[in-house]
């Protein structure tokens, strides 16, 4: 039964070095070609985007190759790969946790109702900071992007020094754990949050459904992030919620 097993991986494992292998060459073919299509591009690419975890593969260096290409097609497709790339291996995790302090600073126990929808749904690390500061920035008279972002950027080493319980209880707020290697939030990231607050406060302030879509829509914030972490089909009373405990920040 064992040595079933054993056969089964590793033939699970040699299906998964081929399929990286044949996606590296097809990259290279695609380079050489110059070809532009960013969706066959996306498509060559999965395989290397399924085992960006792997320990014992070299798909993020292939990965980062392709970014690197993207870069001499279009500046937001690079920008998208790149965000992909450091949510997928943690990098960046710890920002997204550094938000959550900064909440913890602006309300204590109790965030609004839509805090966690954010900080759950969002499907990149910087989409879950921009939608958790934004609820720092709406409970915010005339808020200053800048010193929201700065803050965020002093929490954010102040995370690496977090004892493992509260690290783990934050965490569990985003489903997101950070990597042992953590990179410094950028000042291209610095400047996208600050955009994306700006429009998400514009977007959050109408009262009309269409109004708040095309807003979002229409905006290209940190590389045609659309910040469809909102569900705007919903009620608004899902957006301004009752305010919820919010203990396990406070632990």
């Amino acid at each position: 039964m064992s040595e079933n097993i054993d056969n089964l991986i590793d033939k699970f494992y040699a299906e998964v070095e081929e399929s990286v292998a044949n996606a590296k060459n097809r990259l290279e073919e695609a380079i050489t070609n110059k070809e532009t299509n960013i969706e066959l591009l996306d498509t060559i690419m999965q395989p290397i985007v399924d085992t960006l975890t792997y320990e014992d593969m070299d798909s993020e260096e292939v990965y980062k190759k392709y970014i690197d290409y993207l870069g001499t097609i279009s500046w937001s497709d690079k920008r998208a790969a790149q965000i992909r790339l450091e949510t997928i291996c943690g990098y960046k995790h710890h920002i997204t946790i550094a938000a959550l302090l900064v909440a913890e600073d602006k309300f204590g126990s109790k965030v609004p109702g839509d805090f966690f929808h954010f900080a759950k749904q969002s499907d990149s690390w910087i989409n879950k900071c921009a939608g958790i500061l934004s609820c720092v920035s709406r409970n915010t008279e005339n808020p200053n992007y800048k010193e929201i972002v700065k803050k965020l950027a002093e929490k954010a080493d102040l995370v690496k020094t977090l004892d493992e319980d509260k690290l783990e209880r934050l965490c569990k707020i985003t489903d997101d754990y950070p990597s042992d290697e953590m990179h410094d939030l950028s000042s291209v990231d610095a400047k996208d949050i600050e955009d994306a607050l700006e429009v998400l406060d514009k977007a959050l302030a109408e009262t009309d459904l269409m109004q708040r879509k095309r807003i979002l829509n229409d905006s290209v914030i940190a590389l045609n992030i659309r910040l469809s972490m909102l569900d705007f089909e919903r009620t608004s009373t899902v957006l301004d919620g009752e305010n919820m405990e919010f203990e396990m920040l406070c632990d």
